[in-house]
């Protein structure tokens, strides 16, 4: 057992962390695995002609139904290359599409599953599915308008409103989370719609998803050798998680 020098009893002994045995993996572990997969990730680089590139967030949204958590985000060049972009800036990528989704009845399959199988599934590649994209500039450009847009939005002050009692409620979304920055301004903020409204920021999203749905997967420039990945230590954390089942 792990000695925790920080918890100690009367007579000065320490106390340890005593591991919890479980039959199986919770619902609500799957749900933040899938949640931290969906919004945790920091970087991502590839190489394009031999030349490195890595790109970092710059504007997401991710939102949760009660279907499905879906997560469509952006992400800019962290640095450029002058020098390849004047030789050959057709053959460079200057931002990076994701766009992941949990299916939320997928999970549900499993919850009565046998240990082993909960673990290989949310281990695998069919617990969320992501897709990463590097479009040509003409394929990303009303997502490009929508960023500004939504930092001009941001800059000027959103006004967020409650819901009257008896007010109808028009939308599918249990909760929207938006975050935005772009190395000097950084914005993170959420809401629930049924609780709350924006009529500029549920217009915009509407906008914002529609993009995503019309930039084709089939065009864009290709890595050399694939993508890499960088998450915050949180999602990793509770993948370490899964080694105590």
């Amino acid at each position: 057992m792990l000695e925790l020098p920080w918890e100690k009893n009367s007579d000065g002994k320490n106390a340890f962390l005593k591991k919890r045995k479980t039959s199986k993996i919770s619902p609500a572990l799957m749900k933040l695995i899938a949640y931290l997969k969906l919004t945790d990730v920091t970087l991502v680089s590839a190489r394009f002609h031999d030349s490195p590139i890595v790109f970092e967030p710059w504007a997401s949204v991710f939102v949760d139904s009660s279907t499905k958590m879906e997560f469509l985000g952006v992400y800019s060049r962290a640095f450029a290359n002058s020098e390849d972009e004047q030789n050959e800036p057709q053959k460079l990528p200057c931002i990076c599409l994701r766009k992941a989704v949990w299916n939320k009845a997928d999970d549900f399959k499993f919850f009565n599953k046998k240990l082993i199988i909960q673990k290989e599934y949310v281990l695998g590649e069919s617990q969320v599915r992501s897709l990463i994209l590097y479009p040509f500039l003409f394929e990303a450009d009303k997502i490009i308008a929508l960023v500004y847009e939504l930092f001009n939005m941001t800059k000027q002050g959103i006004k967020i409103q409650d819901i009257k009692e008896l007010e109808q409620v028009k939308t599918n979304l249990d909760f929207i989370e938006y975050c935005l920055g772009d190395g000097y301004l950084s914005h993170d903020f959420s809401y629930n719609p049924y609780r709350f409204k924006c009529d500029a920021l549920a217009s915009w999203t509407v906008k914002w998803r529609a993009a995503f749905e019309e930039v084709d997967d089939r065009i864009g420039f290709i890595p050399d050798e694939g993508s890499k990945i960088s998450y915050q230590s949180s999602l990793i954390e509770q993948i370490k998680t899964l080694e105590n089942y």
